[in-house]
This record gives C-alpha cells, structure tokens and sequence, in this order.
C-alpha cells in the first residue's frame, strides 16, 4: 500500500512466485494484520514484509499479532515494523533495520522459532521460551551467521555454529555472533555445534556474544 492508504488484514495467507514481494508499505501508509499470517515467498532471500521511506514522508508502518508462518526477510527501511509472533510461530529468513527517518524492526516472540537465514539486524528482540536458530544458515562450513541486536530481552535459546579450532590452537577459528548493542535482560542458553574437524586444546579463544 502507498500514499497514506490503510490496509487491514485478518487470517491471512499470501505465497510470493520469484521477483514478488509480501507485505509491502511505503508513503506514510499502514498496515496491520491479526490472528493467523502465512506469508510463503519462494525462498527466504525474498522480502516477506517491508516498509520504504520516500523523502518527504511520514515513515510507514507495519503491525502484526497472532501465530505466523513466514518464509522470507524483513526489512524496515526508514519505516516501523512491529511483529508479535504468538505461540507455535516460525520465520525463516533474515532482517533489516536502517534507521532512516526515525524508522525501527521490533519482534516479540512467544514459544516461536526465528531460523536466522543470514546476517541481521533488528532493534528489539524480546523472548518467551522461543529459539533463534543462527545455525540454519547452512550453505558451507564456513557460512556463519551474526545477529545485530539493539535490545535483547526475555528467555530464549540460540543455536549457533562454530568452528573452534580454526586451523589449529584457534588460529582463523570462526563462529556465529550474537551482538547486542545496546540493553540485554533475561535468561539465554546457548547451544553450539562445534564444526571443526580438530580435537580442542583448551587454549581457543572465540567470541560468540558481544555485548
């Protein structure tokens, strides 16, 4: 939608052929969208749900609540996206969040799994007993993945992927990264499959969150 046009949705279900886009606001419009969302693009690369900003403009908005099941990316550019994933949500793709005219990338998200299919950002990421999968970006071995957040917050556990020893004593060694910028509150575990090929020492040394 565009040119302050509003758009409400309910129990929705949209499947994007290659080339197309999801859910898509621009030019101070709105929309918002409840209970049951099934955005199925043709793979995550695609853009599920996006705001625009044009010069000019009041930044665009997006809202959705309910369970979701999307396959694509998120992208807020210079717009506000807010997702409340509720219970037995899935996404599978990546996020963007530039910032531009005051623009912002939200997600809450209650017993759901975000499997995270390449590097992303975002603003708020608040947990319920959910799973952000940043191993199932599993293109190569050396295909690792790094979450920028803003603001963590909540219960949750993050699956990653590292290869500790690198080439040896940890020299080169590579993994995902969470990176929280700015607040983190609540509980997290962290499961990492170790996908080196080498016996560890003990001597390693990688970062897998930085805060």
């Amino acid at each position: 939608t565009l040119s302050s046009g509003k758009i409400t949705g309910d129990n929705l279900t949209i499947t994007g052929a290659a080339g197309t886009r999801g859910v898509y606001a621009m030019t101070n419009s709105q929309i918002d969208l409840t209970n049951d969302l099934i955005i199925a693009m043709a793979t995550p690369d695609q853009v599920a749900i996006a705001t625009q900003h044009d010069a000019g403009y009041a930044a665009s908005r997006i809202n959705a609540a309910g369970q979701m099941l999307i396959n694509g990316s998120v992208l807020s550019r210079g717009g506000l996206i807010n997702l409340d994933m509720r219970s037995g949500s899935v996404w599978t793709g990546s996020s963007l969040s530039d910032n531009v005219n005051g623009g912002r990338l939200d997600v809450a998200m209650d017993n759901s799994v975000w499997n995270v299919t390449s590097d992303s950002n975002l603003d708020t990421l608040t947990l319920t007993h959910s799973t952000v999968d940043l191993a199932s970006r599993a293109a190569s071995a050396n295909a690792f993945t790094t979450l920028n957040v803003a603001n963590l917050s909540g219960s949750s556990n993050f699956v990653m992927r590292a290869d500790v020893v690198g080439e040896g004593d940890g020299v080169n060694n590579a993994g995902d990264l969470l990176n929280v910028s700015g607040s983190s509150a609540g509980n997290h575990v962290l499961t990492i499959n170790n996908q080196g090929s080498e016996a560890t020492t003990g001597n390693e040394v990688l970062t897998v969150v930085q805060t």
